[in-house]
Formats: structure tokens, C-alpha cells, sequence
């Protein structure tokens, strides 16, 4: 049904930092993403440093929106999310649940969209 693809990201400590991406078909067709989405950060195998899901419940927290009907995914850390980061490299999956199309019964399924290192750098500029 879908590929997971690797995506290598890259984030400046302690700067806002938003990933956005379009989730399509073989056919540049939006796929309808819906809830739940989660994304999880983590340095070694079971050790999880932050994990995002799509309700940001107020604050400055960190939290993934999207548009259900135009396969559009954004992912969004504030400052004060990175600023907690040490320089380093760390791992992460983006998994949302996605209505098949191709699926008789059109039901909904689970599938890991995007993974790969998540490098977290330093910055030369403070403010």
C-alpha cells in the first residue's frame, strides 16, 4: 500500500524547528491521513528522548497538524523543545493512520510514513 521513505532531518539547537511534507500515491494523489499521528525521537534503541503527537493541548509545546484530505503533514518543536536536545544524532518515525482507497471495505490503517536520523546541531549564534 505505502512505502516508508527515509528522511534525513536536520535541527539547529535551540531554534524553532518545522518539518512539513505531502503524503501522496503512486499517482501524486493525496492519501487521507487521519488520527492518531505520532512521531518519536530517540537516542539508542529503547530509550525515547521526545515523543510528538498531533494535539498540542497549549503552551509552547511540540505537536504535528495536518489536512486530512490534502495528505499534508507538519511537524512543529519551539525552541524550548530543542533548546533540551544535546548535539548529537538521534532516530525517528513518523506513523499516522491512512484510509486505503484500494481497500474494499475502505478501512483504516496504521503505517510508518518517514524515518531516519534526527541531527540535532549546534548553533555558532546565541541570542
Amino acid at each position: 500500500m505505502t512505502d516508508t521513505y527515509r528522511v534525513d532531518l536536520l535541527v539547529d539547537k535551540g531554534s524553532d524547528f518545522a518539518f512539513q511534507l505531502y503524503w501522496t500515491d503512486q499517482y501524486d494523489e493525496p492519501l487521507t491521513i487521519t488520527y492518531p499521528m505520532k512521531m518519536t525521537v530517540a537516542f539508542g534503541a529503547p530509550q525515547t528522548y521526545i515523543s510528538v503527537t498531533e494535539t498540542p493541548t497549549g503552551g509552547e509545546l511540540a505537536y504535528i497538524s495536518y489536512n486530512a484530505e490534502a495528505g499534508f503533514i507538519q511537524l512543529s518543536l519551539p525552541d524550548s523543545h530543542t533548546n533540551t536536545f544535546t548535539v548529537g544524532q538521534y532516530k525517528y518515525d513518523l506513523w499516522a493512520h491512512i484510509s486505503d482507497p484500494d481497500d474494499v471495505v475502505n478501512t483504516t490503517k496504521r503505517a510508518k510514513i518517514i524515518e531516519g536520523n534526527f541531527n540535532v546541531l549546534s548553533s555558532v549564534t546565541t541570542f
